[in-house]
């Protein structure tokens, strides 16, 4: 995980994906097996990160910043 992850408590988008080469198959073939979670879309963290934040009850706060990344990774209409 990149440090700018672990600020967003393991958040990622598809645009940080996309620009170190990671294919939009593998990121369908992660979800599925359950290793990453989709959030909104776009927006996705390990079922591991999603674990300890739910263990150290921080989902409000993951899901916060869910929104405001998605839409700040977005590109505009």
């Amino acid at each position: 995980m990149t440090e700018r992850g672990r600020r967003r408590l393991g958040l990622f988008t598809t645009a940080e994906l996309a620009v170190t080469g990671v294919a939009e198959s593998k990121v369908r073939t992660a979800v599925r097996s359950g290793a990453w979670v989709r959030l909104r879309t776009g927006v996705f963290v390990s079922s591991t990160d999603l674990a300890e934040v739910e263990r150290t009850g921080r989902r409000p706060g993951l899901d916060a910043l869910a929104v405001t990344t998605g839409r700040r990774d977005r590109p505009p209409s």
